[in-house]
């Protein structure tokens, strides 16, 4: 039905850039809210989303309108509830008519234009406006402020709290903000050691700190999709130097492992197993911190 109607163009091209047709065409038992083409005339996150590189973003701008339970009108208007979608929720509002208002992250809310388009394997609602979600709100900073305190962050083991008070001694933050079609390496807290955060927050060594800090930088967009396997290819960092990005199992990065991805409005967030070091400041920054030995790690602290 989105390939073949006329009204949903946008919608089923962004179907197609993240990847998403097996889900919509083959998943059963799904509700889609499909934002209708005037729906994007004033969508400007959608010029993000089309351009190349973002493929993730579409993806999950698409999974964020896919509901796994199949809800036709019926099920929509006497409500007002959360809603859980594939990749996100939504909660759902109705001002005791028909009018069915879905809420997300922007600034106006969606309605639903018109309910219960049936498919084979689902059912279509066309929306009046695109459903946000919170990634397209977010600069790396924020994210980074956010991941100190996020239960789903926390749910993976991934805590960000020393790299942000890195960037804060840093005097980073605006410059974090700013950055557009960027990607960013975050090293868990569990691989920064107090000796070594300690290093590189000490007076005199302001110009280390924001080497290091910029060395987890990447001017580009690296997707991860589009890398090919066991292939080591090297990219320049906002640092300047080279730092080398090998896909296996999962993303290596100068031989640290990415945990995870996550996505922010104009880039992409690799959650690494390491802290990532210039080869030109290895000798300096070796001849000062002693990192501890893994039995020593493993030891609690009192």
């Amino acid at each position: 039905i989105i390939t073949t109607d006329p009204r949903l163009r946008w919608f089923n091209f962004l179907i197609q850039v993240g990847g998403q047709v097996d889900l919509i065409s083959k998943r059963t038992g799904i509700t889609v809210f499909a934002p209708s083409d005037t729906a994007f005339k004033t969508f400007d996150y959608l010029n993000v989303l089309a351009t190349p590189g973002y493929e993730l973003h579409a993806r999950d701008f698409v999974r964020f309108h896919v509901s796994p339970f199949y809800l036709q009108k019926v099920s929509l208007v006497p409500q007002t509830l959360d809603m859980l979608l594939l990749d996100g929720q939504i909660t759902l509002t109705n001002a005791g008519d028909e009018t069915v208002r879905l809420e997300s992250f922007a600034l106006e809310p969606a309605s639903v234009e018109e309910f219960d388009v049936v498919a084979a394997n689902g059912v279509l609602h066309i929306l009046d406006n695109p459903l946000l979600p919170k990634f397209a709100t977010l600069t790396a900073m924020d994210f980074l402020d956010e991941s100190v305190n996020s239960d789903r962050l926390e749910s993976q083991n991934i805590q960000h709290s020393k790299f942000l008070n890195l960037v804060m001694a840093a005097g980073l933050q605006e410059q974090m903000r700013g950055l557009v079609d960027t990607t960013f390496f975050f090293p868990d807290d569990d691989f920064i050691s107090d000796e070594m955060f300690a290093y590189l927050t000490k007076g005199g060594n302001e110009d280390i700190l924001v080497q290091m800090i910029q060395y987890h930088i990447l001017p580009e967009l690296i997707n991860y999709e589009t890398l090919l396997f066991l292939t080591p290819n090297e990219f320049v960092t906002e640092q300047g130097e080279m730092v080398t990005i090998d896909r296996r199992q999962a993303l290596i990065v100068d031989g640290f492992v990415t945990a995870s991805v996550s996505l922010f409005s104009r880039g992409l967030i690799y959650h690494l197993n390491g802290l990532l070091m210039p080869e030109s400041l290895k000798d300096t920054i070796s001849g000062e911190v002693v990192e501890p030995s893994e039995e020593e790690k493993e030891k609690p602290k009192i």
